[in-house]
């Protein structure tokens, strides 16, 4: 079963995500920052990081400039999720292939 290390610093967001991820037969670790997550894959590596980008003692783009500069962690493919609108052009200049892709998890509100 294919194992994803969820982080958000915001427990819904890490509950949503357990859900959807589990409902598609994922095993799901779960952790609330960077820090905790890169212990985590140094300890076990998962087949898939999802990390939020603004979280407290480190934040996604640390965790992704760690992840990809370590051997033993850099080809584990990272999919960069945000509550924020960020543009195309922003997840472009700010992490040119660094990362496997990004999400908004707050979905669009109709007007």
């Amino acid at each position: 079963m294919p194992r994803i290390l969820v982080v958000d610093d915001e427990p819904d967001q890490r509950f949503m995500l357990r859900r959807i991820f589990e409902r598609a037969g994922h095993d799901v670790t779960e952790v609330g920052d960077g820090a905790a997550a890169l212990a985590v894959v140094r300890e076990s590596p998962p087949d898939l990081v999802v990390t939020d980008m603004m979280m407290p003692v480190m934040d996604g783009p640390e965790l992704i400039r760690c992840l990809r500069s370590e051997p033993a962690t850099a080809g584990i493919p990272i999919l960069a999720a945000s509550g924020i609108r960020i543009s195309l052009a922003t997840r472009t200049r700010s992490y040119p292939s660094r990362t496997h892709g990004s999400i908004s998890s707050r979905p669009r509100m109709p007007c």
